[in-house]
């Protein structure tokens, strides 16, 4: 029968909703359960923690006890000053030490202990809705991170007990009367010191760059964010600005309208006031759109420079990761063994010969071996190496990009700002023209097409001296970057006769066609069309 696999249940809709709610009910007593044992053991290392704490405490006081009662002993103590200090001396070296290793230890014990309160913290399910589990995990990350930090600090607590202790034998040894000139139980606990004080290093600096990886997140997440509000507030005053241009755009049309317009009888000076105030609402919509267009492009920039901030401080935490994970101490338990390849990280060379080629290439946030590394480094440590250098190339690369982008958007922004300057200036013009009483209507549609047209000139200068110096810009790189004759047996076959006679009579550069550009459009262009612009319009 047990080959033939479960039976399926076979019932009503009744009898399947009952079995399904009875499951469901089963779960959930079984997931209760499960909580119940987790909370359990929660408040059993919370227990044990408040227990650890209370010993920490009592052995504080025990060692400062210790140190009273040391020196009530020293001012009984009968006997020769120099007999007096060296008593001192080891009494103060021996339960001093003895005192430090009894904290140290009941410290680290007491901080496993939070790690494992923290552990079952995190361990425990939780059961919510779509909302509630996105909250949860973001809240079971920051309760990884706390676990993490906790465990490594009680591996650095551990690691100081472990020194402290050794000390303390340590002083034991040196304090007795009977030591022989070479105690081979001495050499093995320096060596153990020594071991024991690569293990706290090791510990702290793992501790302090996981500190500063944090830090470093924080603060790109912090401008990551002022990034994004800029940009938003940059798109809000580009749909202002484009309101504006559509403003701008139906001002225009109005004017036009009223351009049309003929002149007669009692509508002359009717007439002329409209065109007037059409030409004013055009030169004020002109002064909007440039100002907006200036906001926006200063927003542009602002954002720009904000996201080249993060991703110099993105770059900048990654170098300082590689750094620390570079020169972190290594015990000689964990020193790599040739002959045991590590496909994640390269071989390490001896500590105490480094090479000067990787220092500059370190100092100039490159990764680089030489010819005497390649020959011990296997195929997927070379593939590693490969993979961080090009990492680094890309952050670099990265960083160059966004550093062009925030120069060409500021110089957008400085040029734009010009602009809005500008036509601010014409829009107060314009606003002192149209309050003047001592000039007529027709004077002021004069003064201020006039004015509008002076503009309109000075924009088109400047827009033709731009392409003139795009187009030399162009012939120089043309110039700079020759392209090779080619040999006149390489013709193909079936060219002309006359083919090779072409060489003689060379088209026109680049260089002579854009200097004949600008030249063009002053011969297409009309000169009577904006000198009796005026004329018209109050004619």
């Amino acid at each position: 029968m047990g080959d033939e696999g479960e039976v399926p249940f076979e019932g009503t809709d009744e009898e399947i909703a009952a079995a399904t709610k009875l499951q469901a009910i089963q779960r959930g007593r079984a997931a209760r359960a499960d909580v119940r044992k987790l909370k359990d053991e929660r408040d059993a290392a919370a227990s044990a923690a408040i227990e650890t704490a209370t010993a920490v405490a009592e052995a504080e006081a025990e060692a400062a006890s210790a140190r009273d009662a040391e020196r009530a002993l020293e001012d009984e103590f009968e006997g020769t000053e120099d007999e007096q200090a060296a008593a001192t001396k080891l009494q103060a070296i021996q339960r001093g030490r003895l005192a430090r290793a009894r904290v140290a230890e009941l410290k680290a014990e007491h901080l496993a202990t939070v790690a494992r309160v923290a552990g079952a913290e995190a361990a425990i399910e939780f059961a919510g809705t779509a909302d509630e589990h996105i909250a949860a995990t973001k809240v079971q990350a920051i309760q990884r991170g706390r676990v993490a930090r906790a465990q490594l600090a009680a591996e650095k607590a551990a690691a100081a007990a472990k020194l402290a202790d050794v000390d303390a034998k340590l002083a034991a040894k040196e304090g007795s009367e009977n030591e022989a000139e070479e105690d081979p139980d001495l050499e093995a606990l320096e060596a153990e010191r020594a071991e024991a004080a690569e293990a706290l290093e090791a510990a702290a600096t793992k501790l302090q760059a996981m500190r500063r990886g944090r830090s470093a997140r924080e603060h790109v997440e912090k401008l990551r964010a002022e990034k994004q509000a800029m940009e938003a507030s940059a798109g809000a005053t580009a749909a202002t600005a484009a309101d504006a241009e559509a403003e701008l755009a139906a001002a225009a049309e109005e004017e036009e309208t009223l351009e049309a317009l003929v002149v007669t009888g009692d509508e002359d000076e009717k007439t002329l006031e409209l065109k007037l105030t059409a030409v004013i609402r055009s030169i004020a919509a002109r002064a909007r759109v440039a100002a907006l267009r200036a906001e926006q492009f200063s927003a542009e920039a602002r954002a720009h420079d904000a996201e080249q901030d993060a991703v110099d401080a993105e770059h900048q935490s990654a170098d300082e990761e590689e750094e620390e994970r570079d020169a972190a101490p290594i015990g000689e338990e964990s020193r790599i063994d040739p002959d045991a390849p590590d496909p994640e990280t390269p071989r390490l060379v001896d500590a105490e010969a480094p090479d000067p080629a990787k220092s500059v290439a370190k100092s100039e946030h490159e990764e680089s071996f030489d010819d005497e590394e390649e020959m011990w480094m296997t195929d997927e440590e070379k593939a590693a190496l490969a993979e961080r250098v090009a990492a680094k190339a890309r952050r670099v690369a990265k960083a160059l990009h966004v550093k062009c982008a925030y120069e060409y958007a500021a110089a957008t922004s400085t040029l734009a700002r010009v602009d809005a300057r500008l036509a601010s200036d014409d829009q107060k013009e314009a606003e002192r023209v149209h309050g003047d009483g001592a000039m007529s209507t027709a004077q002021k549609l004069a003064a201020l097409i006039e004015t509008r047209r002076a503009r309109d000139a000075l924009e088109a200068a400047q827009a033709e001296t731009v392409e003139a110096e795009r187009a030399e810009a162009d012939a120089a790189d043309a110039e700079a970057s020759p392209v090779p004759a080619e040999a006149p047996e390489a013709a193909p076959e079936g060219a002309p006769e006359g083919a090779p006679e072409a060489a003689d009579h060379p088209e026109p550069s680049r260089k002579e066609e854009a200097e004949e550009a600008p030249e063009r459009p002053a011969e297409d262009t009309p000169e009577d069309v904006p000198e009796d612009e005026a004329g018209r319009l109050v004619a």
